[in-house]
């Protein structure tokens, strides 16, 4: 367990991690927008430091849209639901309204922010669940927009 600054530093290096200042999460956000495969930003800081209202203002300033999904009050089935067909004989996924009007808004404001907030609070099978959206911007079948930047955020937690 990280002890102190450079020993937490020393492992965010090991990583492939850089560090920065809050001030410089705009110019992330800019670089990340523009890169073709857009990469999910995390944002680590202590409660109170901005990291919402950055991600939010930054979106503002493009036109879009920012939806934030708060990850201490939410369950797997909010995001990632299985139903049978209509006719019982075989399942798929049924993408959340919240994730389809999210692509709508992208395609139509031509920028959309799913903010993931306290990344590290929610309940381990939703954050399972949702790594391959992180990753690779879809949870089953259903995909993301190209007009969409997912930003996760955390508090600092022990270890």
């Amino acid at each position: 367990m990280a002890t102190d600054k450079k020993e937490l530093t020393d492992t965010w290096d090991k990583l492939g991690i850089s560090p920065t200042s809050i001030g410089q999460v705009p110019t992330l956000l800019d670089i990340a927008w523009h890169m073709p495969r857009k990469m999910t930003i995390c944002l680590v800081g202590e409660t109170g430091i901005g990291k919402t209202p950055i991600v939010h203002q930054w979106c503002t300033r493009r036109g879009g849209y920012t939806k934030v999904l708060n990850f201490g009050h939410m369950t797997q089935e909010e995001v990632s639901m299985i139903m049978f067909s209509e006719q019982g004989d075989r399942f798929g996924f049924v993408p959340p309204d919240l994730m389809l009007d999210l692509n709508k808004r992208a395609e139509e404001q031509g920028c959309a922010v799913l903010f993931l907030d306290e990344w590290n609070r929610g309940d381990k099978a939703l954050v399972n669940a949702l790594f391959t959206l992180t990753d690779d911007r879809r949870i089953h079948n259903f995909h993301l927009h190209d007009s969409v930047l997912v930003v996760a955020a955390m508090n600092p937690s022990d270890g």
